[in-house]
């Protein structure tokens, strides 16, 4: 639904410069809703069903604690992303409108592009269901040509590290919607209280700089000096060389084709006289 929200935005990206979209972009508001909760692990819901079968996979998985481990960094970034998604969907849809009003309009998309949003928005609802547990088509389709793997027996851990995954995603929702509606000018007071720890995380650890700074910079240099040295002095530097005294050349050669007799004849007669004077000079040596 980025799409639609920033055509309906008139280009403008940053969320921001959002809030209150709902009432002119409610068929975007809806998908992008609906998407919020299927990628939070809703239940029911399409990303329920996949992220219960990932995240038993991998506590179950023979790798000794590594299971564990494995499932608890899983099911924080779980966590997280059910809170990202929240903070994004508010952000750009509820609380209160942070646009100039009297150079955006939002509007709502046209229907070519609304409609794919539905359709995308009708399989986060019922796609999981294509993979239920014990009753997948698609594993039943493939079962002749896809060998059977040996069952791992969930029994009630699986349901409880269900409980706890679904938890963890109806509590990032949660605490989203309280920072970001209902109380919206927290975050902005933990930002300042944080001080340095929220200007390392606002600048993404600051990898952008470091890469600017170990890489971008050092590759300008270089292509820089590739290019004026190389490229501009040595390479355009011979080429236009050839082509100067080729010029020059040509310049000093015209000189002598003046096109009068007497030129020509001074020529001539120099020419005998220095030939003269260098048979004389060897005849005496």
């Amino acid at each position: 639904g980025s799409g639609s929200v920033i055509h309906g935005m008139h280009e403008e990206q940053d969320i921001m410069k959002m809030g209150g979209l709902k009432k002119h972009m409610p068929k975007t508001f809806a998908t992008f809703a609906i998407g919020t909760a299927a990628i939070s692990g809703f239940p029911l819901l399409s990303g329920f069903f996949s992220k219960d079968d990932i995240l038993w996979s991998a506590f179950s998985s023979h790798v000794g604690l590594g299971g564990p481990v494995l499932w608890c960094v899983m099911a924080l970034t779980a966590f997280m992303t059910a809170f990202y998604m929240m903070r994004v969907t508010a952000l750009t849809f509820l609380g209160k409108e942070r646009f100039d009003h009297h150079h955006v309009h939002p509007h709502e998309s046209p229907m070519v592009m609304v409609l794919p949003l539905i359709v995308l928005a009708i399989l986060s609802v019922v796609g999981g269901y294509v993979g239920f547990p014990h009753h997948s088509w698609i594993e039943h389709w493939l079962s002749p040509v896809v060998g059977e793997h040996a069952a791992v027996e969930g029994g009630a851990m699986e349901w409880v590290l269900m409980a706890t995954s679904v938890v963890l995603g109806l509590g990032g929702l949660a605490l989203g919607y309280f920072m970001y509606v209902v109380k919206p000018e927290l975050p902005k007071r933990i930002f300042e209280s944080a001080g340095a720890v929220y200007n390392v995380l606002y600048n993404k650890y600051y990898v952008d700089e470091l890469y600017d700074l170990v890489i971008v910079r050092p590759t300008k240099a270089i292509s820089m000096f590739c290019w004026r040295v190389i490229d501009v002095i040595i390479v355009d530097g011979t080429v236009l060389a050839f082509g100067r005294v080729s010029r020059l050349t040509g310049e000093v050669t015209r000189l002598l084709q003046t096109g009068a007799i007497q030129t020509y004849a001074v020529f001539i007669l120099l020419g005998l006289t220095a030939t003269v004077g260098y048979l004389i000079y060897g005849i005496h040596h």
